[in-house]
């Protein structure tokens, strides 16, 4: 998930909302609506919800489509906008030149299988 992205990176957390997953990033204690988060130059809407149990989230990135990230700590307000003040973080994905040229091929085909969880208890002990 996108909290492995940043793991090693001083100052960026990801926040985390329990049950409904994750909800952003948080650059220098600063979070929320407050740090743009774009996809290849294109801002990501907010996070919303509409109920006590229907809402949205940003851990819908899948970091094998992604060439690569971009973190701006700081106020970026002037370039990007008043979202900006805490910063900006930067998705750029893969071209469809990255997936074909592996193998100088016209078909790419991948499978991929994952588990996450709050919960650590079906890791055993």
């Amino acid at each position: 998930d996108i909290s492995d992205l940043v793991r090693y990176e001083p100052g960026v957390t990801v926040d985390n909302s329990g049950r409904f997953g994750l909800t952003g990033f948080r650059i220098r204690g600063i979070g929320g609506d407050r740090v743009l988060t774009t996809i290849d130059g294109i801002r990501i809407a907010d996070e919303f919800s509409f109920g006590p149990f229907q809402d949205s989230n940003r851990d819908f990135i899948d970091l094998d489509a992604l060439k690569a990230v971009e973190i701006i700590r700081g106020p970026a307000s002037a370039l990007y906008g008043s979202d900006a003040i805490g910063g900006v973080v930067s998705f750029l994905t893969k071209d469809p030149e990255d997936y074909l040229g592996i193998f100088n091929k016209e078909v790419y085909i991948s499978a991929k299988a994952g588990y996450n969880s709050a919960s650590d208890s079906a890791l055993g002990t």
